[in-house]
């Protein structure tokens, strides 16, 4: 990372670095994509991997912090359950399975879970109480679209 900031930055990098806004992810959603889609694991093995992934990102954002950044959002994760290729591969017939906007409530429950990503931001606040960190909900923007689809002239409705 090094290497990149002295190629974009010849002089007073710190300075610069400092004004910077850093956006630290997504990390660890390809993993999970590749494990549930193509990798064929289970929901229970996929969460096995969050805290890898949860520890991925704690480390990049130490890793930004230590070049110098102060202002730093780390984006976590999309309702999985409401993409068309989650829904595709994990369909079933049980309408219980499925919540109001018709997104798979397991794998919903799955990005909540990695979602606890929220936790690692918390403890990186307290070890540098000098840099601002911010969660980017990316879960809850992504569900106030579909509760607000028909305002925003969109359909719920599949496309085929």
């Amino acid at each position: 990372m090094s290497t990149h900031f002295n190629s974009i930055c010849l002089n007073d990098c710190a300075e610069m670095l400092k004004k910077s806004l850093f956006m630290v992810g997504e990390i660890g959603g390809n993993n999970c994509n590749y494990a549930l889609g193509i990798g064929n694991k289970t929901i229970k093995e996929a969460m096995e991997m969050v805290p890898q992934a949860v520890q991925a990102i704690k480390n990049a954002v130490q890793e930004v912090i230590s070049y110098g950044a102060l202002k730093v959002v780390v984006p976590g994760n999309f309702p999985i359950g409401c993409f068309p290729i989650y829904l595709t591969g994990f369909q079933t017939n049980n309408y219980s399975a499925y919540d109001k906007y018709h997104c798979l409530k397991e794998l919903n429950k799955f990005s909540i879970y990695h979602n606890d990503l929220k936790i690692a931001i918390e403890e990186l606040k307290q070890e540098h109480s000098d840099v601002t960190i911010i969660y980017g909900d990316y879960y809850n923007a992504f569900q106030w679209v579909f509760r607000h689809a028909s305002n925003l002239g969109q359909s719920l409705s599949f496309c085929y």
